[in-house]
């Protein structure tokens, strides 16, 4: 990962009154933007910015990514010393965006390179190297709020001044993301899109591989389809896939209500190009997704490995319809040489209170719970009798593409009884309830887990009635985990 140093020279609190949109009784969006007056090279900065606007400007600040102010200190040409990014507009031009880059010039701050964008936001702004000559590039996307349009293009300061590549001028980006996705130690550019509709009247989305070249151009090393289904993203995010594959694991929003699926898309050596295997087109054209799923349930590194799961969650049934179980999570890591999906743990998780917990192994599918959000408590309870049912989704097509696995032992489970008395209960109280009342809590069997956001959670560990089911404190305390 790449270590960043930011330098701000705006405070946090005009830009986020700036950004809400609200109108304030004696603040101007001038007032807002208008940077303080600062001191040594900060003061250098600003002055050659208002030197070079007559004073007429203001700042634009990235709305994404790791960088946030408008004025970004990294080395971009391997001295050793920082030069600088400045983002602003000029007064008398309503629309378009300008960066400056600036360097140190005969011990004075000067410009090396200013570009126009008709874009009227900075998106984010990215630092690495994407060309194998060990100096950072700096990698900035543009969108536009009232046309929905999108650019990305890359800076290389080189002997003395600042270049411009564009890097996407024929479609734009819904997403993107800078890693070393082809696993050569090289930064790699990923575009998304999400579905427009070509010349057949067909939705197609895609993700684009760009590298850049020797001569400073970009070339574009992948192109594959993405799942059309898709009408924005929930999360992206950059982990490892399995030993040794990076990738990124997008969580996306259907067009229908609530439902997410992910995709993982990484780079396949063998094919020398982008895959995304969990995507199966059907022989109408249609196209599934095997982790499709009704859930707020997004993908992470579950286990804390090092190499993130995919959700795939199912809800028990109970023959007692006093008693609603919450759903249980089953989480998938993909062999990126197998092609297959391998479920690691289970979890059962409240998102009221902000928890999860890992199912011991001897758990599945012998052990529910359920929450109750007024009294803030989980309770776990063993199953006395199930009835196994197959939940499993086999995608017809594409013997490469992973599935979710079928094995009966892990299959959606029916509730014929419950025991009475719980295994485990987990409860929350408020920091003030538990100091006010912490010994009677305590003597009733509670003991603290964790304490966090003026919350207090605890559990009362009880007994299944063969025993085999029981855990410790000690084992509470292992599978408790706050979100």
């Amino acid at each position: 990962m790449l270590y960043k140093r930011i330098v701000g020279i705006i405070v946090s609190v005009p830009l986020a009154i700036s950004c809400t949109g609200c109108s304030f009784s004696g603040l101007s969006d001038n007032d807002l933007l208008q940077p303080p007056k600062a001191t040594g090279e900060k003061a250098e900065i600003q002055s050659l910015l208002e030197s070079t606007t007559n004073g007429d400007y203001s700042l634009k600040y990235p709305q994404s990514g790791d960088y946030r102010s408008a004025i970004v200190m990294q080395d971009l040409n391997g001295d050793g010393e920082d030069e600088a990014v400045a983002f602003y507009r000029n007064k008398k031009d309503s629309s378009a965006i300008n960066v400056m880059f600036m360097d140190k010039v005969g011990g004075k701050w000067a410009s090396v390179g200013t570009f126009s964008n008709a874009n009227s936001d900075v998106d984010r702004i990215y630092f690495g190297d994407i060309d194998s000559d060990g100096i950072s590039e700096a990698i900035v996307g543009w969108s536009s709020y009232l046309t929905g349009g999108s650019q990305v293009t890359m800076y290389k300061y080189k002997e003395g001044s600042v270049s411009e590549v564009i890097v996407n001028d024929d479609t734009n980006y819904a997403d993107m993301a800078f890693m070393d996705i082809t696993n050569d130690g090289v930064s790699d550019l990923v575009i998304l899109t999400t579905a427009t509709e070509d010349d057949t009247g067909k939705s197609t989305s895609l993700a684009r591989l760009y590298s850049s070249c020797a001569n400073g151009k970009f070339s574009r090393v992948s192109e594959i389809k993405t799942n059309p289904n898709v009408v924005s993203y929930s999360q992206i995010m950059q982990g490892t896939v399995s030993d040794g594959v990076n990738g990124l694991f997008v969580d996306g929003n259907t067009s229908s209500l609530d439902e997410l699926i992910t995709e993982v898309i990484y780079y396949s050596s063998q094919k020398k190009s982008l895959v995304s295997p969990l995507d199966v087109t059907q022989n109408d054209g249609t196209v599934t997704n095997v982790t499709q799923r009704v859930t707020s349930s997004v993908c992470r590194d579950i286990d804390e490995d090092g190499i993130i799961e995919v959700p795939s969650p199912f809800t028990p049934t109970l023959t007692d319809d006093k008693l609603t179980p919450c759903p249980i999570t089953k989480w998938y890591k993909i062999d990126a040489d197998k092609g297959k999906m391998e479920q690691t743990i289970q979890t059962i998780a409240s998102y009221f209170d902000g928890f999860y917990f890992i199912l011991p192994d001897n758990w599945k599918n012998h052990v529910v719970a359920v929450n109750d959000n007024t009294s803030r408590t989980t309770t776990f309870y063993c199953i006395k009798e199930v009835v196994k049912e197959d939940n499993s989704e086999t995608p017809t097509e594409a013997a490469t593409v992973p599935e979710l696995d079928s094995d009966t032992d892990e299959n959606t489970v029916t509730a014929v009884e419950i025991e009475k008395q719980p295994v485990l209960t987990i409860k929350v109280f408020s920091e003030k309830d538990w100091k006010n009342d912490s010994a009677a809590k305590i003597s009733d069997g509670y003991s603290v887990l964790e304490e966090s956001n003026s919350l207090v959670y605890t559990c009362k560990l009880g007994a299944s009635e063969d025993g085999q089911y029981n855990l410790s404190s000690q084992q509470v305390s292992k599978y408790f985990k706050l979100i």
